[in-house]
């Protein structure tokens, strides 16, 4: 009985039978969903907190987002999609509010759970997605190995920027 040694990819080579490459490949990925898990986990646990910067200054989820995000799940839920906001000024268009994001998917998130874990929500997949394509881009960028591209993608998706404005009610994206 000989040895199997397959070619997994960027020079890395794994012994054993089928599914061993793949359990490999997709390991730095679980480990990203995993530093997301710990970094919202307050939040994940308790739907009800939301992220709030601890000076107290205030956030701009409650001024900007909530509203706009809670008038479009009512109008969604009343059966259409709004055009025009009125409840501004003397209003303003909704299809190009950045604040909006009305034919964002991720925006369905508001239909189906409260506004506070939504948001928790929202914020921990594009910190997680961040993660992930930045791992993938180093990947085919640099051709590096696995565990460099795992090392420069939790660099990226946790750098201060990123995260300090999740504080300030700002959505990572």
């Amino acid at each position: 009985v000989g040895r199997v040694v397959r070619h997994i990819g960027h020079g890395e080579q794994s012994e054993g039978g089928r599914g061993t490459g793949r359990l490999v490949s997709l390991a730095p990925i679980a480990f990203l969903g995993g530093v997301v898990l710990l970094l919202f986990a307050p939040y994940l646990l308790h739907p009800d907190l939301l992220i709030w910067p601890r000076s107290e200054l205030g956030s701009d989820v409650v001024h900007l987002y909530w509203l706009h995000h809670h008038n479009l799940t009512q109008a969604v839920a009343d059966g259409y999609i709004p055009l025009w906001d009125d409840l501004i000024v003397v209003g303003r268009p909704v299809s190009g509010e950045v604040g909006v994001l009305e034919l964002y998917p991720f925006t369905l998130l508001y239909a189906f759970s409260s506004p506070t874990f939504a948001f928790t929500l929202l914020n921990a997949s594009h910190v997680f997605f961040a993660g992930v394509f930045t791992y993938f881009l180093i990947r085919a960028l640099f051709q590096t190995t696995r565990l460099a591209a795992t090392v420069g993608a939790s660099a990226f998706m946790l750098m201060p920027q990123l995260i300090s404005h999740l504080a300030g009610g700002h959505p990572a994206n």
